[in-house]
């Protein structure tokens, strides 16, 4: 049996619980002394049970208070939208208060085909895009040695100006005209017994090889070359004459002149006396009322044959001819119109422009006109297709059938 000690602690302990497990006077519900607050450990609230949140890293029963119900993000500016995430605050630009851009509302299209329409900070800029004739270097400025070519400013070695000693003006893709080093034989690579002279390897003649018949081995200065013969090295031509390809011709200009009827000219190696060209109408019969210019028979209108309706006989300087009237001759148009093949067309350049799917063009050189645009232009068919009419259409007779 129990001891009287061991009785004492039983009855406490009952006590004890009996005063710890008891019953809520609000709530009627039963609340336990020992439930805890804290349990396992945890970084989301996931890990926990339900019911239970966690906080400082463990369970707790409790839901832990969000560090934003205690701030006050209002900056109190209309311009910015305001929030609170993990305890910051954030006052981002809702875009309200940006000022309008001003080239909203404008049109700044001139309807002019030769200008590039862009607006900035309010303003309209209507540029000469060139496609007009406009001077693409009108505000271009080089150097004292440049020049303008397209807008660009190039060497003027090809202008006149030339290059430095040993160097040649070459057209660079890139770069324009520019003076270049000219050893045409920087990047060639000849044999042991051949030479480079002006970018070609040639035999080293003096190294035992020799030359073929009638050619003789010079040191041309970058190497020994065979060279043909000169023609007129055993010629000997008169005081007033020259030698060319081994024949002698006379020296014209020294004023000894020409036979009556030939001109003494430069043919590029020498002086000679060269006869008029030949008449073409020196073998040619026209008809009575009829002349010959240029090799062909044409008819003498003013000799009573007249011209047919829409031509008139004028005096060419050969002749009388039958020449087509002007069709524009007594058309008088506005002053922005042009006339072309006897009709008035608008001067659509002028700032009037086109409608719609028109276009400003100078086609014939003689006036801007309205040309409708092709429809086909931006359209790619396939290589069994054809556009017509900015639609894109078997080519049937391919093979493709249908």
């Amino acid at each position: 049996m129990y001891s009287f000690l061991q009785k004492y602690l039983i009855s406490l302990a009952v006590v004890l619980v009996g005063t710890f497990s008891s019953v809520s006077l609000f709530s009627g519900e039963q609340t336990s002394f020992f439930q805890a607050d804290v349990g396992n450990p945890c970084t989301e609230n996931w890990e926990c049970s339900e019911g239970e949140w966690c906080d400082g890293g463990y369970c707790a029963t409790e839901e832990p208070a969000d560090p934003c119900d205690s701030m006050d993000c209002n900056d109190y500016d209309d311009c910015t939208d305001d929030s609170c995430s993990d305890g910051e605050c954030h006052n981002d630009d809702n875009g309200s208060c940006t000022p309008p851009d001003p080239c909203d509302s404008m049109d700044c299209n001139d309807y002019d085909d030769c200008t590039d329409d862009s607006c900035s900070s309010g303003e309209c800029h209507n540029d000469d895009n060139g496609s007009c004739g406009g001077d693409p270097c009108a505000d271009v400025t080089c150097g004292s040695d440049e020049y303008c070519s397209d807008g660009s400013c190039y060497s003027n070695c090809n202008s006149g100006a030339g290059c430095g000693a040993d160097q040649r003006c070459v057209d660079d893709p890139a770069n324009g005209w520019e003076c270049h080093d000219d050893d045409p034989c920087a990047n060639v690579t000849c044999g042991s017994d051949e030479t480079c002279s002006d970018g070609t390897c040639y035999s080293n003649c003096n190294s035992g090889s020799g030359c073929e018949e009638g050619w003789s081995c010079n040191d041309t200065g970058g190497g020994w070359v065979c060279e043909a013969p000169d023609p007129c090295a055993d010629v000997t031509c008169g005081s007033d004459e020259y030698c060319d390809g081994g024949t002698c011709y006379s020296n014209c200009n020294d004023g000894s002149g020409c036979p009556d009827g030939e001109s003494c000219n430069d043919t590029g190696s020498g002086w000679a006396c060269e006869g008029p060209p030949p008449d073409p109408c020196a073998n040619v019969t026209c008809g009575s009322d009829e002349y010959c210019s240029d090799g062909s028979c044409y008819s003498n209108c003013n000799s009573g044959s007249g011209c047919e309706e829409g031509w008139s006989c004028n005096n060419t300087g050969d002749g009388w001819a039958c020449e087509e009237d002007d069709p524009c001759a007594n058309v008088t148009c506005g002053s922005d119109e042009h006339c072309s093949d006897g009709s008035c067309y608008s001067n659509c350049n002028d700032g009037s422009g086109c409608e719609e799917g028109w276009s400003c063009n100078n086609p014939a050189g003689d006036g801007w006109v309205c040309q409708e645009d092709d429809p086909c232009a931006d359209v790619t068919c396939g290589s069994d297709e054809y556009c017509d009419g900015g639609t894109c259409y078997s080519n049937c007779n391919d093979g493709a059938g249908g």
